[in-house]
Order: C-alpha cells, then sequence, then structure tokens
C-alpha cells in the first residue's frame, strides 16, 4: 500500500505483475486475450467520437515520431490531438476496471473512476 513517509512508494510491483502475467498467460491464448479485451473495451470506449477537424495526408503519413516533432513546434495536426484524448481515456479506463488497483492521477491525489456506460463527452462529437 503507498505509504506517505516512503514518498507513496508501495512494494516493488515487479514480484505482482510476474505473479499476474503467470496466471494470464497460463489461462488464455493472446487470440482469447485479445478477444476479452475487446468485448469489454468496446462497450465504454466506443461511446465517444471526437472530431477536431482532419490532418492532411502528408502530415499523417509520418511516421509518428515526426509527427510529434511538428506538434511540439506548433504544427497543427488535429487527429493526433484526437489520439492524445482516446489514449488517454483509455488509459483512464485501464485504470478504473472492477479488480486492477487505482492508478492515483499524478500530482492530484485524485483517484479516476469511470462508470460502466458513462459518456465522457456529449455530444458525440466536437469541431473546432
Amino acid at each position: 500500500m503507498p505509504d506517505r513517509s516512503r514518498k507513496w512508494r508501495g512494494e516493488h510491483p515487479h514480484a505482482q505483475i510476474s505473479k499476474d502475467l503467470n496466471a494470464i498467460v497460463g489461462s488464455s491464448t493472446y487470440d482469447q486475450l485479445r478477444k476479452n479485451h475487446l468485448e469489454e473495451f468496446k462497450p465504454l470506449f466506443y461511446n465517444v467520437l471526437l472530431n477536431l477537424g482532419t490532418t492532411p495526408l502528408e502530415v499523417s503519413d509520418l511516421p509518428t515520431d515526426e509527427r510529434l516533432a511538428r506538434y511540439a513546434k506548433g504544427a497543427p495536426d488535429p487527429e493526433l490531438e484526437a489520439l492524445f484524448f482516446q489514449y488517454g481515456r483509455y488509459l483512464l479506463l485501464s485504470s478504473s476496471r472492477p479488480g486492477v488497483s487505482r492508478q492515483i492521477c499524478k500530482g492530484s491525489g485524485i483517484t479516476p473512476t469511470i462508470r460502466p456506460g458513462a459518456r465522457t463527452i456529449t455530444p458525440t462529437s466536437i469541431s473546432r
């Protein structure tokens, strides 16, 4: 359990992660794990669409590291911004599933929880 006197650090996670991974690997194939994951996440994940505009093909065809470098210099990339948003949602969904240790938002002391079926944004399409 995280402890303030240890600067919020708990036990080293390696042993528990290894135990969890061995239990998962021993019970299912990759294809079955993927299928289960998609079945669980689709109803939660695909209830929000974010449309910030279209990135030109000559930009969206670039490797991700080049797109990130362009974006860091101020070049617009609306599809990359939407991807950031969806990736953040995926991480929050992943860390707030039943049976998963709650992840504390860094520096805020807030524990994110997403109710199954809850909508993050309404309406489901936003334009800039």
